[in-house]
């Protein structure tokens, strides 16, 4: 079973654009001077709502989306471009209404002021105008629109995450005696244990967890080496654990700028869950494949591991699925896939963030 997790459009966005096209479909009747429920203002606002739209689709991928250095050179060619197709798309319209109402000398005045019969026409001073006011105003009220709500929106998710982050704090608070003092014991035991490499190895990484977890973990982003060293000292505390009854293989290798900052505790729920779920309650010989890739624009987990055959594993145990994706989606909001493979002997995870 395979499930895919993305983030799903506002539905307050469809209001607006329902409403705007009662804007554009009034200020069509007026500037053609017909009936509000005339036939052909009909169809002529919703040529104008469907152009409108298109355009502002294009400029709002090109402006919000391409990062490429040369992406205002596009977005310049795009506009260029676009104007010509605009004009005429909105002006053909024109003929079919000036041929089914020849005596409406409105029509008429515009279909013969504005329709592209020459190139004069089409560079005409009249263009501009006429494009102005069926055009780039209601482009312009479409961006406004779309940015009031895309503000809205991460607003609320700003919100979200620091109601959720203070909840955290508060968690942590409650216990932050008893750790802090088992830090402080484990600190102690790792100098007059010396004598005992083995010993010394694991109380010196359980040690750096705890560290972590109390301290580092607190900030909003963190070094992607940080984040890396603590999932290597937790997998080689695994390994310590499991001896060799279990196959367990990480490769941190594919790292492009080790510096980069990200949100801390990403990937120890998908990981511990390998362990939790899978390995530990698998008899016998198993195995924990785990992959971490960066590139200048991605940050990609890739974990598997064997399980007994028919038996459920959840992703991260219980809540732990939801309150990750969650988290996910208030850090990472329309940058991060997650993919879940469930089969009967192999359960794995693939995360996928953007980090542009």
């Amino acid at each position: 079973m395979i499930k895919i997790i993305n983030t799903y459009g506002n539905f307050k966005l469809i209001i607006f654009y329902v409403s705007l096209f009662l804007v554009m479909w009034i200020f069509d009747s007026r500037w053609l001077e017909r009936p509000f429920l005339d036939d052909v203002t009909f169809y002529y606002t919703i040529t104008s709502f469907i152009i409108v739209w298109l355009n502002y689709y294009i400029f709002s991928r090109v402006i919000f989306e391409v990062r490429n250095p040369i992406k205002w050179i596009v977005l310049i060619i795009c506009i260029i471009t676009l104007y010509f197709l605009s004009f005429y798309a909105l002006t053909y319209p024109l003929k079919f209404m000036h041929f089914r109402y020849p005596d409406d000398e409105k029509l008429k005045y515009f279909y013969e002021g504005l329709y592209i019969t020459s190139y004069s026409a089409l560079l005409s001073p009249r263009g501009p105008t006429f494009l102005s006011s069926q055009l780039y105003l209601f482009l312009f009220i479409f961006f406004a629109g779309s940015i009031f709500f895309r503000y809205i929106e991460s607003m609320k998710k700003i919100t979200e995450l620091e109601l959720s982050n203070a909840h955290q704090e508060m968690d942590l608070l409650k216990f932050q005696i008893q750790p802090q003092f088992l830090l402080n014991t484990l600190n102690s035991l790792h100098i007059i244990s010396k004598d005992n490499r083995k010993a010394s190895e694991v109380v010196s990484k359980l040690s750096e967890l705890l560290k972590f977890t109390l301290y580092d973990s607190n900030e909003a982003l963190i070094p992607l080496k940080v984040e890396l060293s603590f999932l290597q000292d937790y997998i080689e505390l695994e390994k310590i654990r499991h001896h060799e009854h279990v196959n367990i293989e990480y490769d941190f290798s594919a790292i492009e700028n080790e510096e980069i900052k990200i949100a801390p505790l990403l990937f120890i729920n998908f990981i511990e869950n390998a362990f939790k779920h899978g390995v530990n309650k698998t008899r016998g010989s198993s195995w924990v494949m785990i992959k971490i890739v960066q590139d200048a624009c991605f940050l990609e987990l890739a974990i598997s591991n064997s399980k007994p055959k028919k038996t459920i594993q959840n992703a991260v145990g219980g809540k732990g699925l939801s309150n990750i994706t969650r988290r996910l989606q208030l850090l990472y909001p329309n940058k991060h896939q997650i993919t879940i493979s469930n089969q009967e002997e192999v359960f794995s995870v693939h995360l996928k963030i953007d980090l542009t």
